[in-house]
């Protein structure tokens, strides 16, 4: 998809990411894929997909400078009008609904609830990757393919999102019109993927059908695998299936929410008759009686869970926060400002009738300086040298560098470790001669100069 031009056609600003990451392999610095202890190079992902330190350094400053140049933006201040649709098979009527739904059907004797991933079955070697607590409240699964569960909506598109390991299987989703009981299509979608080594969150979708009222049944494929579909065919890392072939064995499913390109109906729900006089109406098939899964009922909660109750994704621990740097959510010196023509307010309240008044605010505005908190900047404390060099770094907006551990006493690891890396690749600042930056010591009014 042209993401660029979606954000175009709605009117919405966008960040190019890729241009630090084109100019370090312009420049030969950075390898795109590899391994981290190549000394000579900086590696921006160990696996191609996902980055690593580096990588995530070059991120942050990419959207630390963009939301700062969107910010220097003037625009009027007026309600957004959508426009129309970019694509006609757009997905604006998309749908999640949890597993714990009234409105979702189990039948059979074999389902039952995980919430945590010392509930799911296997080896721990499969479960020490994703938890599943941060994206499912619950999970239902079975491994019989006798149950089912199944639920009616009016849409065009089912899929489920779930958690898929080695023993994940296919399932057969059926749409059977509810307005004359016939099948309109019948798939089945291969939860086992290539990187099912280890438990994962998976989605995937149906091909659509026509828009309409259906009774919708999901259940586990129960002919045997073959060909391109058998699991050692398929996976890309064959060491542990190899290893351990017991482990893959088993064909589950793991059902943690149902997904849909419509909305889901009451169980009770019934087409409304045709008002053709010609035309007998066809009675809906009545609900499949709802069947909780066989687990003690203090496994499932009685209530749905209240909205924001969700694990929050953890602060990155590579970029510890210094107090200088106060509420900073996205890495050392990053300021995240308002969109729109929003400038940040300065309300420092230990500046009033200080010789620097204005330049503090102005440098707090332009996003160069931070206080120590919201309302307290501290004119009389000394900077340190770290601290200097990421105030200079980001008053000349200069590019990002990544730290290659020219210096004896500063880490990768360091919160200021980039900005020593712009500052010293500049030649504005250098270490002394036992090879160290100092980056704990006050700065002289003359090594300032």
């Amino acid at each position: 998809m042209n993401y660029e031009g979606v954000a175009e056609h709605y009117g919405i600003p966008s960040i190019k990411f890729y241009a630090d990451v084109v100019r370090l392999m312009d420049e030969g610095t950075l390898v795109f894929k590899g391994a981290t202890s190549d000394p000579a190079k900086f590696t921006f992902s160990n696996d191609g997909t996902h980055p690593i330190e580096c990588g995530d350094q070059l991120y942050t400053d990419s959207i630390a400078r963009s939301f700062t140049k969107m910010a220097e933006k003037t625009y009027a201040s007026a309600p957004h009008t959508l426009a129309a649709p970019k694509y006609e098979d757009n997905w604006s009527d998309a749908n999640m609904y949890d597993s714990l739904d009234s409105r979702i059907s189990y039948s059979g004797n074999g389902w039952k609830t995980a919430t945590s991933n010392s509930d799911l079955p296997g080896d721990d070697v499969t479960k020490n990757n994703y938890q599943l607590e941060q994206y499912f409240d619950q999970l239902v699964w079975t491994e019989n393919t006798a149950d089912t569960l199944s639920f009616k909506f009016h849409g065009r598109k089912v899929g489920v999102f779930d958690f898929g390991g080695p023993d994940s299987g296919r399932i057969k989703v059926t749409y059977q019109k509810l307005s004359d009981n016939s099948v309109v299509k019948e798939q089945v979608l291969d939860r086992f993927t290539s990187y099912n080594n280890y438990y994962r969150h998976e989605f995937n979708y149906t091909d659509s059908v026509p828009e309409d009222d259906y009774l919708v049944t999901i259940q586990l494929v129960d002919t045997p695998r073959s060909g391109s579909s058998l699991k050692e065919n398929m996976i890309s890392d064959k060491t542990l299936i190899t290893s351990r072939p017991e482990l893959f064995q088993p064909e589950r499913f793991f059902f943690g929410k149902l997904l849909m390109l419509g909305e889901i109906l009451d169980s009770g729900y019934e087409p409304q008759p045709s008002v053709s006089p010609s035309v007998e109406p066809s009675t809906a098939p009545s609900a499949s009686p709802s069947i909780a899964p066989s687990v003690s009922p203090s496994a499932v909660p009685s209530t749905s869970p209240s909205a924001g109750t969700n694990t929050p994704t953890p602060t990155p621990t590579y970029y510890p926060q210094p107090t200088y740097y106060p509420g900073v959510p996205s890495g050392p010196g990053v300021i995240i400002p308002g969109t729109g023509n929003d400038k940040r307010t300065c309300k420092f309240t230990d500046i009033s009738g200080h010789y620097a008044q204005s330049q503090i605010k102005k440098l707090y505005e332009d996003n160069i300086l931070n206080g120590m908190t919201d309302t307290e900047f501290g004119p009389n404390e000394t900077v340190s040298r770290a601290q200097f060099a990421a105030m200079i770094k980001r008053a000349l907006e200069l590019n990002s560098v990544i730290y290659s551990g020219q210096y004896g006493d500063v880490s990768s690891n360091d919160w200021f470790a980039s900005d020593v890396a712009a500052i010293t690749k500049a030649g504005i600042m250098a270490g002394d001669d036992m090879g160290n930056f100092r980056p704990n010591d006050q700065i002289s009014r003359q090594a300032s100069a």
